[in-house]
């Protein structure tokens, strides 16, 4: 099973420790915007998800896994 872009961003963010909070400030944006992305409500900009995945260090692959057809 596929893990969603939410379920990607929850998973990194719990396994390097950091509160959404913490993201939130390392990636400059709000406590709730990191809340709504990993409830699905948001996706981000373009700079807010490769900012998302160099704080949590992950490769754009992995942070947009590609599907088969």
């Amino acid at each position: 099973m596929e893990l969603t872009f939410a379920q990607v961003v929850r998973r990194a963010r719990l396994a390097k420790g950091l509160s959404q909070g913490k993201l939130a400030r390392a990636i400059g944006v709000t406590p709730q915007y990191i809340s709504d992305i990993e409830r699905g409500r948001a996706f981000g900009s373009y700079r807010t998800v490769r900012r998302l995945a160099e704080v949590l260090e992950l490769r754009m692959e992995e942070v947009f896994p590609e599907t088969g057809n």
